[in-house]
């Protein structure tokens, strides 16, 4: 990746490869061995910083500081109410806004041969959001083939932080067509409705009898283009999934590939799982090694507070009191079966 980014692989004992860029602290793939000879990498990405500047399907990026939607631009913080970058459509934030994160050059140090730190200094006023922030994120990856992100915020006045990382994968390979034979399983019994701007209605849903009943394993194509109001919206899946457990001990998420036979679990501390199906990935952009982006060629868990969340009193807090720190671990964990 040309300068002033910086492009990192970190390699495990089994072979697999994690790359990453200080340009949006962003997973740009991730090389799972399949046998001796051959690795399938299972993220979308780019391989150059021209790419990655043009882009706006947030590939592989680090997403703050309030993630997700916010209605109307504006945030209540405190007893006050913030306004916001409105970069969905005019009306609405979408990941804190315009220049978010995934546009920026964080800075980086290599903690160990596994581990990578991100930082990022975000200034009070920073899209709106009140508070000088101070963002640390950390990637690890195991022996075991887990991929371990941690993050670390905090601020000089209460603030909003909800981070996640913004990863496409796609377990029979980030050039693999679409992923409608991806097997899911969600420990969720309960999901947020949105309205037709993709914004939450507040309520909370039970998933039985609908399309977002992911508790027994299915494949996405089964319920991606089922006659729901809720998928219609969205083109597919783009919604908040209420966990049951999120202890970072408990999968909360499973995905299966048939084909490859390989299967991601994820584990999170955070109440909230954003599952998206890829519905408005740039068709035909060029990615890496030349291959083509396709709509739903792959699939976001982007594990988080719920979405507009400092409007609902009902939804989880993202709302982070002067002198406390935000933290928060997610993983993915990949074997092959």
């Amino acid at each position: 990746m040309a300068s002033p980014a910086k492009l990192i692989t970190i390699t495990n004992r089994r072979g697999a490869e994690l790359s990453l860029t200080d340009f949006g602290a962003a997973i740009t793939g991730f090389k799972l061995p399949i046998s001796r000879t051959r690795k399938i990498d299972l993220i979308l990405g780019y391989d150059n910083l021209d790419a990655y500047r043009a882009g706006t399907a947030y590939l592989g990026a680090t997403v703050g500081r309030c993630a997700n939607r916010i209605a109307y631009g504006k945030i209540p913080i405190a007893g006050y109410t913030y306004t916001l970058d409105k970069n969905e459509g005019g009306k609405h934030t979408l990941h804190s806004g315009f220049h978010g994160y995934e546009k920026r050059l964080w800075r980086y140090a290599v903690v160990n041969e596994n581990t990578i730190r991100f930082s990022l200094t975000s200034e009070d006023g920073d899209q709106g959001f009140p508070g000088n922030a101070q963002i640390e994120v950390e990637y690890f990856l195991d022996d075991n083939n887990v991929i371990v992100i941690s993050y670390r915020a905090y601020a000089n006045r209460t603030t909003c932080f909800n981070l996640t990382n913004h990863s496409y994968f796609n377990l029979n390979g980030y050039a693999n067509g679409r992923i409608d034979d991806h097997v899911v399983q969600i420990d969720a019994n309960a999901y947020t409705p949105v309205n037709e701007e993709l914004i939450p209605t507040g309520e909370i849903r039970h998933v039985g009898g609908t399309p977002f009943d992911f508790r027994h394993p299915k494949m996405i194509g089964a319920s991606v283009d089922a006659g729901s109001r809720q998928i219609r919206y969205a083109g597919g899946f783009d919604h908040n999934f209420v966990l049951n457990h999120h202890d970072g001990h408990t999968p909360v998420a499973s995905v299966f590939s048939p084909r490859t036979g390989i299967r991601m679990e994820v584990y999170t501390d955070m109440p909230g799982l954003q599952f998206y199906t890829g519905n408005s990935l740039p068709e035909g952009e060029i990615m890496k090694k030349g291959a083509t982006i396709h709509r739903r060629g792959a699939f976001c868990m982007e594990t988080q507070f719920y979405p507009d969340a400092p409007h609902f009193a009902q939804f989880p807090s993202p709302i982070v009191r002067m002198g406390e720190i935000f933290r928060s671990v997610t993983k993915y964990a990949f074997t092959r079966v």
